[in-house]
């Protein structure tokens, strides 16, 4: 148990308090007009001795005859720990929130002082004016022990304010777990040898405990993502009082607190997972339970790449082509790639943030491909990293791959491109047309999703030719006609 010693009054000291009823006070003095008997003046005003021989005493600075303290000895001789004690009727009620504040003064020694709330004490006087052993009786519940002395008290008649349980402790209350009817105050049997006057003892009720925590903070979402922070925002959580704020977490790490609904964390590390959780408080120290996240942070790279303009070769790789951005990546119509050698492969590969798929989102070719309309790549949210390879069929074995040299990246104005091909209605609901003027039969066509799945593959029926994609769920696939001298390429929106 802490102890404070203060030097201001008790009423700066109950400034750290609220929803305090009116507290109840206890002052000591001897109201007898003759002199006191024999040790000291007996105890009056609704206060009984519990054991030992407490009594009125005066305080050793002042005048003899003013008995305005009460006075407790403790005392450790003959290996017997002897003490005195003294108890008042006051109703403690169960669950209630209470302090009890003593303002006293040290006479001699390290005397330790216990307080209780108690059922059934007696009076019980020790007539030879000496210290006994305390009560036995088991209805009773510890509100606090602490060191009777003020530390650094100054001048003689110096005393202090000490507050049980302190308001700085952990448990700043004391909550009886039933009703009690007295209230007890004792110099400790258990401490060292040594006195203590009390001029001045204050109970206050806090009413009852508050102990209902607010709702978990619903619909915990990642409003923003970026390579090193992360924005995150949730609904309002109530409480049968009041939310007083959130606390925010990462990775069971405390990150800060806020009154709003939203929340930035910073200083993170790029392509991170992060664990983010938000809980509410209220004034009572209250806490719901935690809603959880996870996030992973961005690529550290620019937010989106447009490929227009033709590739400076001598900075690329001879056999691969690699770009990343953090959200998207656009192929503009005219952006084509050849290889040096015929019968190559081109493949794309879309790569998330520490993650890869491998996925065929854009077309196989012979030799080269060339965009027919713009394609923009970000099918995940954490798209990143368009990766092309060209790769030859080994003769024979069409399950073993060699590659070679890029030959070529370039751009070629939307003017000088040939529209053989048209796909209409775009997007469309349930029916695709795809005209091609050159039809010779022998055109295949392929429909794949954005992960490279296959979904439809068969040749062209006419110059004109319908396909169902009713079942098709919505979103964004790829078109690919082949025909003996040229692939084609169109993105299809499904509704």
């Amino acid at each position: 148990m802490k102890k404070i010693c203060f030097i201001l009054s008790l009423a700066v000291c109950m400034a750290y308090l609220t929803h305090a009823q009116t507290p109840t006070v206890y002052t000591f003095r001897y109201n007898g007009t003759e002199d006191p008997p024999p040790c000291c003046p007996d105890l009056n005003n609704n206060w009984k001795s519990s054991h030992g021989s407490p009594c009125y005493a005066a305080h050793p600075a002042y005048n003899y005859w003013s008995y305005d303290n009460l006075k407790l000895v403790t005392s450790y001789t003959n290996s017997q720990r002897k003490s005195e004690g003294a108890f008042v009727s006051y109703s403690f009620s169960k669950n209630n929130n209470y302090r009890v504040s003593f303002t006293l003064k040290n006479l001699d020694g390290s005397p330790y002082m216990e307080v209780y709330g108690a059922n059934g004490l007696t009076e019980k006087k020790d007539t030879s004016c000496g210290e006994s052993a305390p009560q036995s009786i088991t209805d009773k519940e510890l509100i606090g022990i602490d060191l009777a002395v003020c530390s650094g008290a100054g001048p003689f008649p110096y005393y202090c304010d000490i507050i049980i349980p302190s308001p700085l402790s952990t448990d700043s209350y004391w909550n009886p777990s039933k009703n009690y009817s007295q209230f007890w105050v004792a110099s400790s049997h258990q401490g060292g040898s040594g006195s203590f006057i009390i001029q001045q003892i204050t109970i206050t009720d806090y009413g009852k405990v508050e102990s209902d925590p607010p709702k978990t903070p619903g619909n915990l979402r990642a409003t923003a993502i970026e390579s090193k922070k992360i924005t995150v925002a949730w609904d309002i959580s109530t409480d049968n009082t009041r939310v007083d704020g959130y606390e925010i977490y990462c990775d069971n790490k405390k990150s800060g607190t806020t009154k709003d609904t939203t929340y930035t964390l910073t200083d993170l590390k790029p392509c991170t997972s992060y664990t983010i959780e938000v809980r509410a408080y209220d004034p009572y120290d209250n806490y719901s339970p935690k809603a959880a996240l996870k996030v992973k942070t961005r690529i550290d790279l620019p937010d989106d790449i447009v490929l227009q303009d033709p590739v400076n070769l001598s900075t690329m790789p001879n056999k691969e082509y690699i770009v990343q951005a953090a959200n998207s990546i656009t192929l503009k119509t005219g952006f084509s790639v050849a290889a040096r050698d015929a019968k190559e492969y081109f493949h794309c590969k879309i790569s998330g943030c520490g993650d890869s798929f491998s996925s065929n989102p854009l077309p196989d070719n012979e030799e080269s491909f060339l965009m027919e309309e713009d394609i923009s790549m970000n099918p995940y949210s954490e798209t990143d990293s368009l990766l092309l390879t060209n790769e030859e069929f080994v003769y024979n074995n069409p399950y073993k791959q060699a590659t070679s040299e890029i030959f070529d990246i370039s751009h070629s104005p939307p003017s000088d491109i040939h529209h053989e091909v048209l796909i209409y209605p775009n997007p469309t609901s349930n029916m695709v047309t795809i005209a091609y003027q050159l039809f010779t039969g022998r055109e295949e066509i392929i429909i794949f999703d954005i992960t490279g799945k296959s979904l439809f593959n068969n040749r062209l029926s006419g110059s004109i030719s319908n396909i169902d994609v009713s079942d098709f769920s919505p979103g964004i696939y790829f078109i690919k006609i082949m025909t003996q001298e040229k692939i084609f390429v169109k993105k299809l929106v499904k509704k």
